[in-house]
C-alpha cells in the first residue's frame, strides 16, 4: 500500500521476489525457531511482531527511496492536497476488510 500506484510493476515484482526470498526468512529466522532474538527474550504473540515490524520497514525504505507523491508540492513548495481518486473502489475495500475482520478476530 506505501508504494502502490508509485513504482512500476517489474520493479515492484523484483521487490516482492526478493522481499519474500531472502529478507522475510532472515528476519522470521532471528526469532522463530529458536532465533538469537527468542534466546534473548524476545516473545512475538502469533508472529505477529515479526510479520509487522518486517512489512513497516520494507514501506519505510519504499517510501524514503520513492521519495513525494508527484503532484504533492507546488513550484513554491506549498502543500497540495491529493484527494481519493476511486471512491466506489475504496467503499467496497472498507466492506470487505469490515466483513472479513469477523472470520480474522474469530480465528
Amino acid at each position: 500500500g506505501a508504494v502502490a500506484e508509485r513504482m512500476k510493476l517489474m520493479a515492484f515484482l523484483a521487490f516482492a521476489v526478493v522481499f519474500t526470498g531472502f529478507i522475510y526468512p532472515i528476519q522470521g529466522s532471528w526469532s522463530w525457531g529458536g532465533g538469537f532474538l527468542s534466546e534473548a527474550g524476545f516473545s512475538d504473540f502469533a508472529g505477529s511482531g515479526i510479520v509487522h515490524m518486517c512489512g513497516a520497514a520494507a514501506a519505510l525504505a519504499g517510501v524514503i527511496v520513492l521519495g513525494a507523491r508527484k503532484g504533492k508540492y507546488g513550484p513554491n513548495g506549498e502543500i497540495n492536497a491529493i484527494p481519493g481518486a476511486n471512491m466506489p473502489l475504496a467503499t467496497l475495500g472498507t466492506f470487505i476488510l469490515w466483513l472479513g475482520w469477523f472470520g480474522f478476530n474469530g480465528g
